[in-house]
């Protein structure tokens, strides 16, 4: 039942946008694991950080299994190219249509940060795991790509089944709407945030969606449809939902060995 009511809050949530508090983040505990990603202007580089460093407008969205970082900023979301922030590929992406996504029929549960699907050719075509480029310039090279290691990527399904529980996760909305997660005594704050259907329309609501690494088929009337996990909360229940891999959310990074993801 709490599954069923998540994803009937999202799926209303695409059919409207409405206005958040204004205000970039709340105040950071004095430890907290920091891997929101962003764009870092200054040094141009895709970098992972917490919430404060990372605001709703240099937050980066991502197609499933792309490597193509746009915002979808508060003001002013209608798709340009200069939405896209982040781009290691050799693509051009005028139209949100264009951006590349994992598009693979996978059997069952598929995890997309192997070394099949994360490989410098496939990064080079916009498609990967964008955590483990975490540092990278969108310009690197194919060896440069094949050479460098983040230490991070994204979290699988079973991660956040285990992981993300409503018992340890506290509502808030000041200053903004969001969830505060708390395994231990560390914290890390994940806000809901503006989002794009597979349309590439944007919305925003009271809930946060956050991709995973599983893509799946589903059975519907049309046939089978190509779909992704995410980490789904609104201010009530807290787990998992299937969206179709067009659509664009934020991605937030665990380390390659999971146990050193709350130190």
């Amino acid at each position: 039942m709490k599954r069923l009511l998540i994803i009937a809050l999202a799926a209303a949530a695409f059919a409207a946008c409405s206005k958040d508090s204004g205000n970039d983040g709340p105040k950071m505990p004095a430890k907290q694991a920091p891997y929101i990603l962003y764009y870092d202007a200054a040094t141009q580089t895709l970098a992972a950080g917490q919430w404060g460093t990372v605001n709703f407008d240099n937050m980066l969205h991502f197609k499933f299994g792309s490597v193509v970082g746009f915002t979808t900023p508060r003001v002013n979301s209608t798709w340009s190219s200069q939405s896209v922030k982040f781009d290691p590929s050799e693509g051009s992406y005028a139209n949100y249509g264009n951006i590349p996504y994992c598009d693979l029929d996978v059997e069952g549960d598929g995890d997309i940060s192997g070394i099949y699907y994360h490989n410098p050719e496939n990064i080079k075509a916009g498609l990967g795991d964008p955590c483990k480029l975490v540092g990278l310039k969108a310009n690197a090279t194919l060896e440069q790509i094949a050479a460098h290691d983040s230490g991070l990527r994204l979290p699988t399904r079973a991660y956040i089944v285990e992981t993300y529980t409503t018992e340890n996760f506290t509502n808030t909305t000041e200053p903004v709407v969001g969830r505060w997660l708390t395994p231990g005594n560390v914290s890390t704050f994940l806000p809901a945030i503006y989002g794009r259907n597979p349309s590439g329309v944007p919305y925003n609501a009271m809930h946060g969606d956050y991709w995973t690494s599983r893509a799946y088929l589903r059975e519907e009337t049309e046939g089978l449809v190509q779909w992704a996990s995410s980490l789904s909360f609104d201010n009530e229940t807290v787990g998992t939902s299937g969206w179709k891999r067009e659509c664009g959310f934020p991605i937030r990074c665990i380390h390659d060995t999971p146990e050193n993801d709350w130190v």
